[in-house]
C-alpha cells in the first residue's frame, strides 16, 4: 500500500509477536550443520513455572509447523495434559534445494543401494545436486543421534520437556523416519504420529527393521498412529513409487498381526484429503487417539 513520506516515518519492520511461542537457531556437533527450532508452549507453561511437560517433536518444522500447531490448538482443550510443540527444520535461507538434499540424507536408512526404482530417483537428485552418495542418503542414524544427544537435553534442560513423555511426529520422508524410529532401541520416543510414511524409503528397509525388532522382543512400548489420504493412492509418483498409503497399511497390519500387549496402534486413511491437506488432520487425529481423555 502507497504510503506519504509522513505516513511511512510511522512504519517500521518488526517480528510478528505471537504469545507462547518461540523460535532459535542450534548448530549441531552431531550433525555439523544447523537446525531451525520452533516451540509454542501451552498457556499451562506460563502458569506453572516449576512444571514438565509432554512434547510433540515434529521433523521439517519450517514447513508443517503451521498444521501441527492449528491441530494442537483445535484438540488442545481434549487432551489428558497440555503439550509442548517442537519443529526441528531446515534454515529457509539455505533454500530449497539444500532442503530438499539434507531431508534425503536426514530421514534415510543406511546400506541403500538406491537400484530400485525409488532409489533411482533419489540418485538422480543427488547428481544433479553434485552430491556424493555418502552424503545424500543413509543419515538417519546420525539424525537420531542428534535429536537424543543434543537438542532433547537443551528442551529438557532449558524449556521442561520431559523426557519420559515424548512424541516424535514426521510427514512422507519424515514420517518415515519416524516409523524407522519406532524399532530403534534407542529411541528416546515413546509415542509416534506418522503421516503418509514415503516407504520406498530403502527399498522396503523399514520391514527388515520391523522383522529384525520382532525377533528379538516380545513387546513394543509404544502409541502408534499411521495415516495417509485416499488421493495419495492414485497417485503416480506417491503411491506408485512411494509405496505411501500401501506402506501405512502394510505396516499398520505387521504390527498389529504381532500382538504386542503394550502397543496401542491407530491405522487410518482419510476420504478426499491428498498429501499435504492430510497434514493437520493427522496431528489432529493422532492427538485425540493417542492423548483424548477417557
Amino acid at each position: 500500500m502507497a504510503q506519504n513520506s509522513k505516513g511511512s516515518e510511522r512504519i517500521a519492520p518488526r517480528d510478528f509477536p505471537l504469545l507462547g511461542m518461540q523460535a532459535f537457531s542450534l548448530d549441531s556437533e552431531v550433525m555439523e550443520r544447523r537446525y531451525d527450532i520452533i516451540v509454542r508452549f501451552p498457556m499451562a507453561y506460563l502458569q506453572n513455572p516449576e512444571q514438565r511437560f509432554a512434547a510433540l517433536v515434529i521433523t521439517d518444522g519450517n514447513r508443517f509447523f503451521g498444521g501441527a500447531a492449528a491441530a494442537l490448538m483445535a484438540v488442545e482443550a481434549e487432551l489428558e495434559e497440555p503439550m509442548i510443540l517442537v519443529g526441528v527444520g531446515t534454515p529457509f535461507e539455505e533454500g530449497q534445494a539444500a532442503y530438499n538434499i539434507r531431508r534425503l540424507y536426514e530421514f534415510s536408512p543406511p546400506g541403500w543401494n538406491l537400484k530400485d526404482p525409488f532409489g533411482q530417483t533419489v540418485a538422480q537428485t543427488c547428481k544433479e545436486n553434485d552430491v556424493p552418495r555418502r552424503e545424500c542418503t543413509g543419515g538417519a542414524p546420525r539424525f537420531l543421534a542428534f535429536l537424543s544427544q543434543e537438542l532433547l537435553p537443551f528442551l529438557a534442560g532449558g524449556l521442561r520437556v520431559d523426557p519420559q513423555r515424548l512424541t516424535l511426529g514426521g510427514v512422507s520422508a519424515g514420517g518415515y523416519f519416524a516409523a524407522w524410529t519406532l524399532f530403534q532401541e534407542n529411541s528416546p520416543f515413546s509415542n509416534y504420529i506418522i503421516s503418509s510414511p514415503a516407504m520406498a524409503y530403502g527399498d522396503g528397509e523399514i520391514f527388515r527393521v520391523e522383522s529384525r525388532f520382532a525377533s528379538k522382543q516380545n513387546d513394543l512400548q509404544a502409541g502408534v498412529y499411521l495415516a495417509s489420504g485416499s488421493r495419495e493412492l492414485a497417485d503416480p509418483y506417491l503411491e506408485g513409487v512411494g509405496q505411501v498409503a500401501s506402506g501405512q497399511a502394510r505396516l499398520g497390519g505387521v504390527l498389529q498381526s504381532r500382538n504386542y500387549p503394550s502397543l496401542t496402534l491407530h491405522s487410518e486413511i482419510h476420504q478426499g484429503l491428498g498429501h499435504l491437506d492430510v497434514i493437520p488432520v493427522s496431528y489432529a487425529r493422532g492427538l485425540r487417539l493417542l492423548f483424548g481423555k477417557p
